[in-house]
């Protein structure tokens, strides 16, 4: 009976030295303490505020969100659910890597993972359904201590990783092949309502046009725009094959040519000269 009631004392004792050396705010937060289960020594501590951003969220109000900073790895949705719920009933509970004004994306797929998990501390967005909730959460005393868990977990960590690994890798073929199968029907039947659309709209271009023009390739026709663009990169094809300078003649016509510029140019520049010293205000002689 002493050595359990020195255990308990000893347990008290140390509770008591926990409570007094944390702090009630910290750096404009609200210091809240929790506990995984009833009889746990051991207090993690997270810093909650108002939820308050530019960027507006109707998923999350400001006047009803509070947000929570170092989020333990293995709390869970219905762990702040439970340890919250006693401030207010509450409608959503949202995990992020980072601080983030939006709602967390969501895996549409059960086998193929667009977003990946949370791994480490992360923050929490606790949405009440009244104000009340969110106030009562943050003017709650600051000895108060809530529970996460209400009991142990009958599994350890090595089985529950071990289950995580069975479920990736233990893969239901129906499931995956049905879930295969209706994303390529969406798919198909998105692409047929693109190519119907594309038709209506270059009908209604060639309609404005007043002409068609009419291509050897089945489907749609070109309008007057894209028939310019084919014309000119034929014209830059046909340039690139032609010989220049090849011939005698070839050669007297360009250095005929780039003499007849030349005079030009000096002509020009002779304008130009003489058009200087005429707007000059300052004539000593």
């Amino acid at each position: 009976m002493t050595k359990i009631k020195s255990k308990e004392s000893k347990k008290k004792c140390k509770e008591s030295v926990q409570k007094q050396s944390i702090p009630s705010e910290c750096e404009g937060y609200k210091v809240i303490r929790l506990k995984c289960y009833e009889d746990s020594s051991a207090i993690h501590c997270v810093l909650a505020k108002e939820h308050s951003v530019r960027e507006k969220c109707k998923e999350k109000p400001e006047d009803r969100t509070v947000f929570l900073r170092s989020v333990p790895p293995f709390v869970t949705k219905e762990a702040l659910i439970r340890a919250f719920g006693k401030f207010g009933e509450i409608r959503e509970v949202y995990f992020h890597p980072t601080p983030c004004a939006s709602v967390p994306p969501s895996n549409i797929s059960r086998f193929f993972e667009d977003v990946p998990p949370i791994y480490g501390f992360k923050v929490a967005y606790v949405v009440f359904a009244q104000e009340e909730g969110a106030r009562n959460t943050l003017l709650s005393p600051a000895d108060e201590t809530l529970i996460l868990f209400e009991k142990k977990p009958t599994e350890t960590v090595l089985d529950r990783w071990i289950n995580e690994y069975n479920q990736r890798v233990n893969i239901d073929s129906e499931a995956l092949k049905k879930e295969v199968d209706d994303y390529m029907a969406q798919y198909d039947e998105s692409k047929e309502e693109m190519e119907v659309k594309e038709k209506q709209k270059h009908e209604e271009e060639e309609a404005e046009d007043g002409w068609v023009t009419v291509t050897r390739k089945s489907g749609i026709p070109r309008n007057e725009s894209v028939h310019k663009k084919i014309m000119k990169k034929q014209d830059n094809r046909t340039k690139k094959t032609q010989l220049m300078n090849f011939y005698r003649f070839q050669i007297r016509e360009s250095k005929m040519n780039q003499l007849v510029k030349l005079r030009e140019k000096f002509e020009e520049d002779k304008k130009k000269i003489t058009q200087l010293k005429e707007s000059r205000k300052f004539k000593p002689f």
